[in-house]
């Protein structure tokens, strides 16, 4: 296994890592803003699919049932994020999601790198759940609207030879910014939800 491979390994783990750390915000998002339950777990099940999509990447098995199976990814997230009507898509969002899928099939175009390309896209779509979502605060919106761009450069940098380990600084970068808002996100929800009781008492 050479260095850039355990790199990516590790990075893989740090981005299921997010997964989780957003389906528990969106859980306690659930609970206290939304009537209609059963979203986040939607939300879980398109990170799955995405870090399913990652998996087979690094395993080179990125055929038959698990190829069908990464491309439901993003439509799940997309999905349970429009029906919580608490995020909203932007223009920024749709480019970079875009980016994404177009920097992946340049490096490969077979159906593992397709389905590469909508894990990058769900991953993509995940990120910038936060800057989009009406009630973040304005300093995590823009620190995660950091991270998703970095990402998307990330992205761009892996179709150019020698840029290995520079692009997968940046990803750990990319990753490290996000993991730190989301963890910063549930302090801040904790918080609001003690004042929204409180309030309510």
């Amino acid at each position: 296994m050479t260095l850039y491979t355990e790199l990516m390994s590790i990075a893989g783990a740090m981005t299921f890592l997010g997964i989780l750390l957003t389906w528990s915000l969106a859980r306690a998002v659930e609970r206290v803003r939304l009537n209609r339950r059963g979203l986040s777990w939607l939300l879980l099940l398109g990170g799955l699919l995405t870090a399913l999509g990652f998996i087979s990447v690094a395993s080179n098995k990125g055929n038959g049932p698990v190829f069908w199976a990464v491309l439901l990814g993003p439509a799940f997230i997309a999905y349970a994020l429009a029906e919580s009507n608490l995020v909203k898509a932007s223009p920024e969002m749709f480019l970079q999601s875009a980016m994404a899928f177009i920097a992946v099939v340049m490096r490969n175009s077979s159906s593992q790198g397709i389905a590469e390309s909508f894990s990058a896209v769900s991953a993509v779509i995940l990120m910038n759940a936060i800057p989009s979502y009406a009630y973040s605060p304005r300093k995590f919106a823009d620190l995660v609207r950091v991270a998703s761009w970095l990402f998307v450069l990330f992205l761009l940098l892996e179709n150019f030879p020698g840029f290995e380990l520079a692009s997968v600084l940046i990803y750990y970068i990319s990753l490290s910014v996000w993991l730190y808002t989301l963890l910063r996100l549930h302090t801040f929800a904790k918080e609001r939800l003690i004042t929204s009781v409180q309030e309510g008492l």
